[in-house]
């Protein structure tokens, strides 16, 4: 069971797991991602029912045996061909709300900084950035795309493939929405009262943005690519839900 932070030391919009819930690093904080979530069941909720299959195999996907690493490949390389069939003006839409993902990610990264979050990570250990493998969305990935690129390859040998040597692969503006808003509570308290305000609205706004493509695109969810993928079948990553 999931507490309200409010009346429990948290501020309004979070939720407060009750001990033995969280893994290690004291992750007590959790963000409203879990309405973001919901969000997702609702509005693709009518997705048809498929079977799990490879993409571009004849077989049925067993999720237990394929290995990570070629899946994700494959889910990548899978969002290039798309890509490549995109009209300009779409394009042009989602590189607008990438961009605009990408502003508030850094104004919450700066509070992150200062709230003190860098020394705190490096207390710990970053024992906070540990099972990220269903992290990275749909959103994290297709800036990387856009420009002709490709996202950090995952070590999905490590507690989260994208850590490296202490530190994040991907850059704050491309994190998963929950890393991003992730605060642990020294950063949260060594917030003033008006940056935890603006963390608060920034939070909200990042999350409305992050729903705007979970309602676009089939293959966006805040559950992970590495879910969501194999879970639409043969259906296009960027079809319309």
């Amino acid at each position: 069971m999931l507490l309200e932070a409010v009346g429990n030391g948290g501020p309004r919009g979070m939720v407060i797991a009750p001990p033995r819930v969280t893994s290690a690093g004291n992750r007590t904080r959790l963000t409203a991602f879990f309405g973001h979530l919901r969000f997702f069941l609702l509005r693709c909720s009518r997705l048809p029912a498929v079977p799990l299959r490879f993409r571009g195999s004849k077989g049925v996907l067993n999720k237990e045996k394929v290995n990570d690493q070629r899946l994700w490949r494959q889910l990548v390389g899978a969002l290039v061909q798309e890509l490549r069939g995109v009209s300009a003006a779409e394009r042009a839409w989602m590189e607008e709300g990438l961009a605009e993902i990408a502003r508030i990610q850094e104004a919450i990264h700066v509070l992150f900084e200062k709230g003190g979050g860098k020394s705190h990570c490096r207390s710990c250990g970053g024992a906070c950035c540990d099972r990220g493998k269903y992290y990275p969305t749909l959103v994290n990935i297709l800036p990387y795309l856009l420009e002709g690129g490709r996202p950090p390859e995952p070590d999905f040998s490590s507690s989260c493939p994208f850590l490296h040597r202490q530190s994040c692969l991907l850059p704050p503006p491309r994190r998963p929405f929950i890393c991003i808003t992730f605060f642990c509570e020294p950063t949260l308290q060594g917030l003033s009262a008006g940056d935890r305000t603006l963390y608060l609205a920034l939070e909200k706004e990042l999350r409305s943005r992050y729903q705007v493509f979970d309602g676009r695109y089939a293959g966006s969810s805040p559950g992970g690519l590495l879910n969501r993928g194999p879970a639409l079948g043969d259906r296009p990553l960027l079809g319309r839900c």
